[in-house]
């Protein structure tokens, strides 16, 4: 803001022993700088804000072209069968809008591990927010990919594609729903208060439990239905199941206790 001083004298006549009085006004304008546009920085809990838009945005194109897209998700998740028969549909928009709902779990996800990463550890992202964000969502693509690899040999060298195939449909079901849940949780975190914010990061935390149960009802329902091996379940519980799981905890603990800005690890 600038600030201009600008004097004003007036010449008065008077009639007392006709003398002129010269009046002096000063008067200050203040003016204010436009902000220049190049010098215009988003915060991150801006261009967060506008991530979950975009994501929420995707979520309302599936349920208005979908229709009932997600109504069928939520029913294959607690019907085995129906789940089945959703598997044999071919319909390439299913594809579609499988694939966007899986896109935001994914981010939504990552979002959600960062946020509750700053809440109860804040020196792991300190300044590297955005980078804590991508080696999440890095690392979450990756694990994801190589279970699905494993799980695929698995499924070749015992020959039950097919089983593992639907097995692997009802797991991708899962994430999506559980990608709306979360985009609906991070969401609710960035508009509440820090107390609040812990209640809601436990209450994702058992969600997330339960939807890993859910998924370990199914496997073990599948196994016993359709008379797998031995051998193959106890492969698959390893490999798939607490292999990737301890690998995840046995990170993060490390982490905590060594108290490790999460982008150190990587450079």
């Amino acid at each position: 803001m600038q600030t201009l001083q600008k004097t004003i004298k007036t010449h008065i006549y008077s009639n007392i022993n006709n003398t002129i009085v010269t009046k002096t006004q000063t008067s200050t304008l203040k003016i204010e700088e436009v902000p220049n546009l190049k010098d215009f920085k988003l915060l991150h809990t801006d261009i967060i804000l506008i991530i979950l838009l975009f994501l929420f945005a995707i979520v309302a194109y599936v349920r208005v072209r979908g229709k009932n897209f997600i109504q069928r998700l939520s029913i294959s998740i607690l019907n085995y069968s129906y789940s089945d028969s959703f598997f044999n549909e071919k319909n390439v928009f299913l594809k579609i809008y499988g694939y966007l709902l899986t896109f935001v779990f994914f981010i939504s996800f990552s979002l959600f591990v960062t946020e509750a990463l700053e809440i109860f550890y804040p020196k792991l992202v300190k300044g590297t927010w955005f980078s804590g964000f991508f080696i999440i969502l890095s690392f979450l693509v990756v694990l994801n990919i190589l279970q699905y690899l494993v799980l695929n040999l698995l499924a070749y060298v015992f020959s039950v594609q097919k089983l593992t195939a639907s097995h692997l449909f009802y797991s991708s079901n899962l994430l999506k729903l559980a990608g709306i849940v979360f985009l609906i949780l991070i969401f609710a975190i960035f508009f509440t208060d820090f107390e609040l914010k812990k209640n809601i990061v436990y209450l994702a935390i058992s969600l997330s439990f339960l939807l890993y149960l859910l998924k370990i009802i199914k496997s073990i329902a599948s196994f016993l239905q359709n008379g797998f091996s031995i051998l193959y379940m106890f492969l698959y519980f390893c490999a798939v199941e607490i292999l990737p799981f301890l690998l995840l905890v046995k990170i993060l603990l490390l982490i905590i206790e060594q108290n490790i800005n999460i982008l150190n690890i990587f450079i």
